[in-house]
Parts: structure tokens; C-alpha cells; sequence
């Protein structure tokens, strides 16, 4: 069953009960529409961008000026990048234990493919929109063979199917393998509290994740054993404290000085409860990492 973005039922649960916003756009590329559309679904608190979006010639030529040594962008700065991946390597070694075969989705130049090669990994680059001497251009489809880990480091978010690509990448997978997903983590407190200012509302995210959502779609394609890592996979980042959720001496305070934002104040409260509840121990965490074993 295939996974389709739409304005009237959550493609994940078949909730109809759905909010919808428009948020300006935060990036620089001259293909980006003006605005982001988002549909909400108030049942998972998970999100997809309706409609618009980039198309897959957009994206392709989006990625390949991002990474282009003319690019000022910070996030794509190849030291940055190489010390993203050695922390990264860090949880996939955490999860897998020694090194076997490996295919990183949505490669990118290869930073992290070429640093898991250094250390003993057999490991193979995917992308759709760039190659180099680590990474074949190519979707997942186009790659044969199985794999002890299969990586997607800020793919999922991209992929117009989720489910298909997970469900795919499953398939791939050595028996006990390991499939390791990152994304924005949508039921987050910077999300909640930051609306709709959240760095990660991009026009080429199609999907914005809830933890929950995720997981669904992981255990839906056989896997299970599913481990979260403990913080931030990015220079810098600790663990965060466990969330205890909000205050409602705060809310209420908020409340009677803005009296006209108490619809929006009360959605903020009620969605602070649900990921103390739900995720304590990820709710402070902006870009979750889980991993699934087959």
C-alpha cells in the first residue's frame, strides 16, 4: 500500500481530524515556492507538506548547487559533514557492533561513506542528485545485494513514499541487519514551541515525522528491536534532561496576556503532553535517530 500526501485524510492512521497551515519558506533556492503548505493530522501529530513541494528535477538541481564548492550553506561545509558522520558512525557501531556491509541513502558527496570505509565498513553511497568516487546517483531500487546496515541520514523527510522506501530498504537488509533512519522530529519541543518558525519546514520536505510514525512504519515492514539514540546525532549536542511536559502556571500566564492566541496557546499545552507522555526522552531532541533490526 502506497503512502499518498492529500488534504483530507492522514495517509499514516486515516484520521480526518486535520489542521492546516501556511509557513514562509527558510531557504534560499530560487526554485522554492513562496510558501509551505502543511496538513497536520492531530491524531499521530505528525505532518506533510500539501499541496506543493519541489519536483524530483527541482530536487536534483536543488542538492547539486547545495554542494557545490561555490555554496555557502553551513550545513553542507565538508568539515561539518565529516564530523557529523564520525558521530554518526559512533551510533551505528553502538547498534551493530563490528563493521560488515553498509548502504548509506541519500549519500550526498560521501562524507560518511568514505569515513566508514576508513575504519573497515564495506560501505556503498546512494543519491539521487549527486556522485563521486563513494556514491553511485541512483534511488535505492537501482541497488542490488544485502546489507548488514542500511543507513538514511535526513532522507526519509524527502521521499514522496515513506513506506515504500522503508518496506524496500527491508528487503536489503542481511538477516539481523540493521536499518538506521534520522529525521526532524516533529513532536519536538522546539517544533511545538517555535511554530512556525521550525527550521525544518523546507520545501523539499514532503513529510515532518513524529517518533510514533516512524516506528509504525519500521514495525509494519518486519523490523523491530527499535533503539533510539540518546541525543542530537551533530557536533556539540548532549543528551538533553527527560521532559516532564509543560507548566500550567506558564500556560495560563500566557493565556490571559494574549487572550485572542488561546486556541493556538491550548494546541501548544495539549501537544507538550502528549510528548512528555509519549517521548520524554526524545521531546528536547530537534533531529531523532532510531534504529531497527530485521
Amino acid at each position: 500500500m502506497r503512502v499518498i500526501r492529500n488534504g483530507t485524510m492522514c495517509p499514516f492512521c486515516g484520521s480526518t481530524y486535520l489542521r492546516r497551515y501556511t509557513v514562509e519558506k527558510l531557504c534560499d533556492a530560487k526554485v522554492e515556492p513562496a510558501h509551505v503548505h502543511v496538513v497536520e493530522c492531530r491524531l499521530c501529530i505528525s505532518a506533510w507538506q500539501w499541496p506543493g513541494g519541489l519536483t524530483e528535477s527541482e530536487t536534483q538541481e536543488y542538492y547539486q548547487n547545495q554542494y557545490s564548492p561555490l555554496h555557502r550553506n553551513p550545513y553542507y561545509d565538508p568539515d561539518r559533514k565529516k564530523q557529523t558522520a564520525q558521530i554518526q558512525l559512533d551510533f551505528v557501531s553502538s547498534c551493530f557492533g563490528q563493521p560488515g556491509s553498509l548502504l548509506d541513502v541519500g549519500a550526498g558527496a560521501g562524507a560518511f561513506v568514505e569515513l566508514a570505509r576508513s575504519i573497515g565498513w564495506r560501505a556503498q553511497g546512494i543519491d539521487l542528485s549527486v556522485s563521486s568516487e563513494f556514491v553511485a546517483q541512483g534511488t535505492i531500487e537501482d541497488v542490488n545485494g544485502h546489507f548488514d546496515v542500511i543507513t538514511m541520514w535526513d532522507v526519509i523527510e524527502h521521499v514522496e513514499d515513506p513506506e515504500s522506501v522503508i518496506r524496500m530498504a527491508s528487503t536489503k537488509l542481511t538477516d539481523n541487519g540493521v536499518l538506521i533512519i534520522e529525521t526532524g522530529n516533529y513532536l519536538s519541543t522546539d517544533r511545538i514551541l517555535n511554530e512556525p518558525n521550525w527550521w525544518a519546514f523546507h520545501p523539499d520536505h514532503r513529510w515532518y515525522h513524529s517518533p510514533g510514525v516512524i516506528e509504525g512504519l519500521l514495525r509494519k515492514s518486519g523490523l523491530g528491536q527499535i533503539e533510539y539514540a540518546k541525543h542530537n546525532l551533530r557536533p556539540n549536542a548532549i543528551a538533553p534532561d527527560h521532559y516532564l511536559g509543560p507548566s500550567i502556571t506558564e500556560f495560563v500566564m500566557k493565556a490571559l496576556k494574549r487572550p485572542h492566541r488561546i486556541t493556538g496557546l491550548n494546541r501548544q499545552y495539549s501537544d507538550l503532553k502528549v510528548a512528555a507522555r509519549n517521548y520524554p526522552n526524545l521531546a528536547s531532541i530537534g533531529i531523532f535517530a532510531l534504529a531497527a533490526r530485521k
